[in-house]
């Protein structure tokens, strides 16, 4: 690697720790990162963690992921057929490949170059480098060769939870009640990692079911970390536009832009319930109001009617413990006041059913006392027009790898 690459590159990883630890404004990081990320390009095939073979050289440990060549992933996705085509979304579309040994991957490609795509980028690559667990997806490498910005990742042979539960194999009912607890806890695994493991501590800003891959034997992958933060030490929060997905947003996420783990804990609530009743986020009421599965589902956990969550598909085979303590956790979690959510590591112990103790103070929670409504969010007239930066609602028809 040429020694001046080396330095820039360098400074980049300085520049980054720097901004989170000194907090720099939304804007003026964005602005920062779309330079730094620019320059290291222009003169050099990779940032960050350098190539290969000078790691090699120095006598470092590869990393597990490498930079693969513009035309490497043309061959390997056929041009990017459209036949190879798995989902669409914001960033840009993901293709199946299959690479000369045989392995199969998926190749997200940036749709149009921009600052803000290059920069959310340079993010995912950046916090995908860094983190590794069995239940986050892995990233395989990146191409940056002119305008073309590539992110390779494992190929997951069974797509998303979106597209099981929603989606193109929906009907076929693949997700049996054993699986569900699985890709619950998983997931909740996978979360708990970021939020309590990796160093910065990282939230995820984007838990949604589309987001959660599945691999040939249906264990969970948390994926997609093109709006992920880092949390500097000590921070009780970031302030930042909202981004996500309606339906998913953690009320003082979605009004005041304050992020934190607490947000991903919300959202994983959310996500539970989906996972158990199979309904979707959102019900539109009207043309004007939509009922979050929250307000739906309190009132009918309050009345211990927890058959009537649980998804028609499983036509009953659950186990009715089960499926009371994923509800109950759901809800709780899917509080609209953050301090009364658990953190994501007391989730994962929950679930697992491991603490009677805890079960039991779960169950006695004064949210099941009486039918008040939790996390509501008038979704018929949120979010205000110019206060957020990306927010849409989930799509069914792009489950995998989908882009919010």
């Amino acid at each position: 690697m040429d020694p001046t690459c080396f330095r820039v590159a360098q400074r980049l990883q300085k520049h980054t720790r720097k901004a989170c630890l000194q907090f720099l404004p939304e804007v003026e990081l964005q602005r920062q990162w779309g330079l730094l990320c620019a320059k290291v390009m222009a003169f050099c095939p990779i940032f960050c963690c350098g190539n290969g073979s000078d790691r090699k050289g120095r006598g470092k440990k590869q990393p597990p992921w490498r930079v693969f060549s513009l035309k490497e992933l043309h061959s390997a996705t056929n041009n990017f057929n459209y036949d190879n085509k798995l989902g669409e979304g914001g960033f840009g579309s993901v293709y199946w490949g299959q690479l000369w040994d045989g392995s199969q991957i998926a190749v997200k490609r940036l749709k149009v170059w921009s600052n803000k795509a290059d920069m959310e980028f340079a993010v995912e690559v950046e916090i995908l480098a860094r983190v590794r667990h069995k239940n986050l997806l892995s990233l395989r490498g990146y191409c940056a060769e002119g305008q073309e910005r590539l992110i390779v990742y494992d190929y997951m042979p069974n797509l998303s939870l979106l597209s099981h539960l929603h989606g193109q194999h929906s009907a076929e009912c693949l997700l049996d009640w054993n699986r569900r607890m699985n890709i619950a806890i998983g997931s909740a695994e996978g979360i708990a990692y970021l939020h309590h493991q990796s160093t910065p501590h990282i939230i995820h800003r984007d838990i949604k079911a589309s987001n959660v891959l599945l691999d040939s034997d249906f264990q969970a992958r948390v994926a997609d970390f093109g709006f992920a933060k880092l949390i500097p030490d000590g921070a009780t929060h970031v302030t930042t536009r909202v981004k996500g997905t309606l339906g998913y947003l953690a009320p003082e996420y979605a009004m005041l832009g304050k992020a934190n783990e607490s947000c991903d804990v919300y959202s994983f609530g959310i996500l539970l319930l989906e996972l158990a009743s199979g309904k979707k986020p959102l019900e539109k009421l009207s043309s004007a109001v939509k009922r979050s599965i929250s307000d739906w589902a309190l009132p009918l956990a309050c009345e211990k009617k927890f058959s009537e969550l649980a998804d028609p598909k499983l036509e009953g085979n659950y186990v009715e413990e089960e499926l009371k303590r994923v509800v109950l956790i759901a809800l709780v979690c899917a509080q609209s006041q953050p301090e009364k959510r658990p953190t994501i590591l007391e989730v994962v112990e929950l679930l697992k059913g491991e603490s009677k103790d805890k079960l039991a103070q779960l169950e006695n929670n004064e949210l099941f006392k009486g039918p008040t409504a939790v996390g509501h969010t008038d979704y018929g007239t949120f979010p205000a027009e110019g206060s957020s930066d990306f927010i849409s609602e989930e799509k069914e028809s792009k489950p995998e790898l989908e882009e919010p």
